[in-house]
């Protein structure tokens, strides 16, 4: 199998796997997102695009409160202050009567883009793609964690998916869908024939 077909048939899965319902695919798409846009000059997006084709990201720009409006928050508020994008990255389906700012966005600045806050941490596309995929399961799944900075992260995605479910869906999976559509309709715009 060549490098488009691999590519486009894991379009089709991903594709698949964000209109699920079910926790499992959902996640399952974290892997699928690795391969196609983190994994470096290796990822499959990376490969297929033609040379100098720059891989863009169309999203709905919304930066959390505690950034848009810090004077609402005290120091310990941003300790209990909770934020996701959710579905609402996707220009798409995002609700037009919320103050998104849509924005094109090249790879580097699509996986640091900030679409959790949770306990004054911020997590990254790039963070929650790689917690999904290397610590819950869509590729490996991490027995015990090791604390570190990032593991404290992956710590509050953990507690964070128990606490808070969307339409059923730990809130960080859930967030996936809305990622996974941007790639999607950026991915599907890549020439290459």
């Amino acid at each position: 199998m060549d490098n488009k077909e691999l590519f486009l048939k894991t379009l089709d899965e991903l594709e698949s796997r964000i209109k699920s319902k079910d926790t499992y695919d959902i996640l399952m798409s974290a892997g699928l997102l690795r391969k196609l846009i983190l994994d470096g000059k290796n990822s499959l997006a990376t490969q297929v695009k033609k040379p100098g084709e720059r891989l863009t990201f169309n999203v709905n720009y919304k930066e959390p409160l505690h950034i848009r409006k810090p004077v609402v928050f005290k120091e310990r508020d941003l300790n209990t202050y909770k934020w996701l994008i959710e579905e609402g990255i996707n220009p798409d389906k995002a609700d037009k009567t919320r103050d998104y700012n849509p924005q094109s966005l090249d790879l580097d600045k699509f996986l640091k883009y900030v679409v959790i806050f949770v306990s004054g941490k911020e997590i990254t596309i790039k963070e929650l793609i790689r917690h999904l995929a290397n610590k819950e399961g869509a590729i490996h799944k991490q027995r015990r964690p090791l604390i570190s900075l990032n593991e404290a992260k992956n710590i509050l995605l953990r507690e964070l998916g128990e606490a808070i479910k969307v339409k059923n869906i730990p809130a960080g999976i859930s967030t996936l869908k809305g990622i996974g559509e941007v790639v999607l309709n950026s991915l599907r715009a890549l020439d290459i024939d």
